[in-house]
């Protein structure tokens, strides 16, 4: 599927959002951002399941 820049940004801060409301305990306790980025990884497998978020890739970009 292809998507706008504006759906993208969208749903990535959808993500974001869910991520701060779910898992704040995880930014709160300095844990390894390996951590942070593998669930925010999950939450942008759910806004696009046609796509495969790896937490890894995630993470050697941020």
């Amino acid at each position: 599927m292809d998507y706008k820049k504006e759906e993208i940004e969208k749903k990535v801060w959808i993500a974001v959002e869910l991520l701060f409301k779910n898992d704040a305990f995880l930014l709160e306790n300095d844990v390894n951002e390996r951590s942070v980025s593998h669930k925010l990884a999950e939450y942008i497998q759910t806004q696009f399941p046609e796509w495969h978020a790896n937490s890894i890739f995630l993470f050697n970009t941020i």
